[in-house]
This record gives C-alpha cells, sequence and structure tokens, in this order.
C-alpha cells in the first residue's frame, strides 16, 4: 500500500471511529454479538486475541471483565 493509500484508509478508520460506539451499541448489534460470543464460546479455550476489537464495547456486554483484559484495567472503560 502506498503513503496516500494508507492515508487514505485511515481517514476512513479515523472518521468512523468517531461513532464506532454508537453503530456497535445499538441493540440489534449486541444481540447478534452476543449469540455469536454464544456460539464459539464451547471452543475458545484459554486466552484469545481480539486485534481491531475497536473500544472494547463488546467486552461490556458479553461479560468479559477488565481483569481479563491487560488494555483495559487501565482504561476509561466501565465494565
Amino acid at each position: 500500500m502506498t503513503g496516500s493509500e494508507q492515508d487514505r484508509v485511515q481517514a476512513i478508520y479515523d472518521e468512523f471511529a468517531k461513532t464506532y460506539d454508537e453503530h456497535y451499541g445499538s441493540q440489534a448489534f449486541q444481540e447478534e454479538d452476543t449469540d455469536l460470543f454464544k456460539i464459539l464460546s464451547p471452543w475458545v479455550k484459554g486466552k484469545v486475541l481480539d486485534l481491531g476489537c475497536g473500544t472494547g464495547l463488546t467486552l461490556s456486554y458479553n461479560n468479559i471483565s477488565a481483569d481479563q483484559v491487560p488494555w483495559a484495567q487501565n482504561s476509561k472503560l466501565n465494565f
């Protein structure tokens, strides 16, 4: 990816970040995400690395506590 392409992609993500929690905080998304966690949880053994996990919004409604997420312990997220 060239510098200008990277700048364009970064600008798109920066703009979307402003409303990330609004978009993914909707009831419909929470229900879908919670269902997905339920489906996948039998196969999860040990730690899971979620890259690109956004603001951590989904952690709170999927019963994941801040002590399970090292970066969240020092964040302003309310679990």
